[in-house]
């Protein structure tokens, strides 16, 4: 069969093209012909190429003045060019489009994959029709592992419609299993492994050829303060003797001003520092990140994912911000399941505290694996089911 996937590719973001890149391996293993369908989140695709096609001439100049200034804006091109490359590489449909009205007619594949991440996600940001397939061209679909990010489902979409045009329903928390069911869906509804669970540690490989080394910690923060951060962490790390890589979703978060990217550079000249913010990762290189890794601090989803499937002595910082806190049901059901120890911690002193201390967490191997083979076995059934009848 061939299957499209319809999910958050085109972006920057290591957590949504990861997971695409998962679901893919993972179709491919059950034997499908897969494709990622090249839906952009807007018109000009910025989300992912914004210095290619919406970055002024005077933008350009002012980042190769900086950058040779030693400002480190060549280290966000060179992430937007990794990550392109990736995107690239798993294999898009030949067309195109950011509405459906633009889409082909015919989409030229068996069955629509829709997942996993926030998809479903409504609330100020969100934009949930296309993913609901409101305008679609006719074809088979299952969700696997879609997501909403939300406590209830905003009136302001029509999610009872939407879902009636999917044959089989998963989702990636457990309380969205009961979101969907208030709609009144009838059919099958299940919560499953994120995508980058469906594989097991050996099928990263590809992309993390990489040995574990000792007292080493990643960081990947969404919401925390970066600059705050690395002054902490730099007296950790010297005080414990660790190294410490830390990786962020924004440059600006890292450096909100240029000014404070020259001053950091030029402390790392006069004196070298255990702590190394990595600007230019792209996702090959986040990956690598946790194979290396010995500890992990996050407040990200996908982290604590990357940090089970490499055993990372992982601490999940617990959110404040307020829409973080609406997606903080996951990880405590995952935690509740599958870590044994103290995962979820208040702050970042706290972690490095416990991290120094030699406190351990552990994931409890037995479950991931029966909830990975469960919900393999959902998505191959899924897969074979009958055409349903589709909304108008």
């Amino acid at each position: 069969m061939k299957v499209g996937i319809l999910t958050f590719h085109a972006q920057l973001n290591y957590g949504g093209v990861l997971q695409c890149w998962a679901l893919k391996e993972a179709l491919k293993r059950m034997g499908h012909t897969v494709v990622v369908v090249d839906r952009w989140l807007n018109e000009t695709n910025s989300c992912l190429k914004a210095p290619f096609v919406a970055w002024s001439v005077r933008q350009w100049v002012g980042c190769i003045v900086r950058g040779m200034a030693g400002c480190r804006t060549w280290d966000r091109i060179v992430r937007y060019l990794r990550t392109m490359r990736f995107v690239r590489r798993l294999g898009l449909t030949p067309y195109h489009f950011c509405e459906w009205q633009d889409a082909p007619k015919d989409l030229g594949v068996d069955c629509l994959v829709v997942g996993s991440d926030q998809v479903w996600h409504g609330g100020d940001w969100g934009q949930p029709e296309p993913y609901l397939l409101f305008g679609a061209p006719a074809v088979r679909a299952i969700s696997y592992a879609a997501s909403f990010g939300m406590r209830t489902l905003p009136a302001t979409h029509d999610y009872a419609a939407g879902f009636q045009n999917f044959e089989a329903i998963s989702v990636r928390e457990a309380e969205g299993v009961e979101l969907v069911r208030q709609t009144g869906y009838a059919r099958e509804v299940a919560h499953v492994v994120d995508p980058t669970l469906l594989l097991p540690r050996e099928a990263w490989w590809c992309l993390a050829k990489r040995k574990r080394r000792p007292r080493r910690l990643v960081c990947y923060f969404l919401s925390e303060d970066i600059p705050s951060a690395v002054r902490a962490l730099e007296r950790w790390a010297e005080q414990v003797g660790w190294t410490v890589e830390i990786l962020c979703d924004g440059y600006s978060k890292a450096f909100p001003r240029s000014v404070c990217s020259l001053m950091a550079r030029v402390g790392e000249m006069v004196k070298p520092s255990r702590v190394r913010i990595s600007l230019a990762a792209g996702p090959r290189e986040f990956v690598r990140a946790f194979a290396r890794a010995e500890a992990c601090i996050t407040d990200s989803f996908h982290a604590v994912m990357f940090s089970s499937i490499y055993d990372c002595n992982v601490r999940f910082l617990r959110p404040m911000h307020p829409q973080r806190k609406l997606m903080f049901t996951r990880i405590e059901g995952f935690a509740q399941a599958a870590v044994a120890g103290e995962m979820v911690v208040d702050n970042l002193a706290s972690a490095l505290d416990a991290i120094a201390r030699g406190e351990q967490i552990s994931f409890r191997r037995e479950v991931i694996d029966a909830w990975r083979e469960q919900s393999w076995a959902w998505l191959a059934r899924a897969l074979q089911g009958p055409a349903p009848a589709r909304s108008e």
